[in-house]
């Protein structure tokens, strides 16, 4: 499967042939002037989420149809949602503009944790040390222990975190500042 926008902006599903061309359209979903930020695939069952401004959407793949369940809890969808990770187990995890991590079991939120009072840039999960790492809007880096739900670390950096790669073998990471360099 491959996933992107048309030139509509559209939210499109393609099958992906052997060449790794997208080849058949297999689902698309308009989503007006609101801006996709992040996709997630569950890495239990073929289901996947995305988000962005005022928009989130958890999918299902049905024998190669894409089904959208309706979210209960509507008001979730009013966040500006700017990443989504899925851990192991299958639950997913949306960060917000607000500071919020929202915990997911698929449609149904189950936890909402405030960890800072600006948006969260990035977001990332390491299963290695079951901690979730954010990047916030004043350039620190907060560690969230998954279990607890406890702040285990901040780092200060000098510039806006853009994006964290973290080798989840050992925990190990690496930070995209907005200044261009990588820490």
């Amino acid at each position: 499967m491959a996933i992107g926008k048309n030139e509509s902006h559209d939210f499109c599903v393609y099958e992906v042939e052997n060449n790794d061309t997208a080849r058949n359209l297999l689902w698309t979903e308009k989503t007006t002037s609101n801006v996709i930020f992040s996709i997630g695939w569950n890495p239990l069952k073929e289901e996947f989420c995305l988000c962005g401004i005022k928009t989130i959407l958890f999918c299902v793949l049905d024998n190669r149809q894409i089904i959208r369940p309706k979210i209960n809890n509507i008001t979730k969808q009013y966040y500006d949602y700017t990443a989504v990770n899925y851990c192991p187990d299958g639950v997913c995890i949306t960060s917000t503009t607000d500071g919020v991590l929202i915990f997911w079991n698929f449609y149904e939120p189950i936890r909402e944790v405030t960890i800072c009072s600006g948006a969260i840039q990035t977001m990332n999960y390491c299963s290695f040390n079951d901690t979730i790492y954010t990047g916030d809007n004043t350039g620190c880096i907060i560690l969230l222990n998954r279990i607890t739900f406890q702040k285990t670390k901040i780092i200060q950096f000098a510039s806006l975190v853009k994006s964290i790669a973290i080798n989840d073998n050992n925990g190990d990471f690496l930070v995209g500042l907005k200044n261009g360099k990588i820490t």
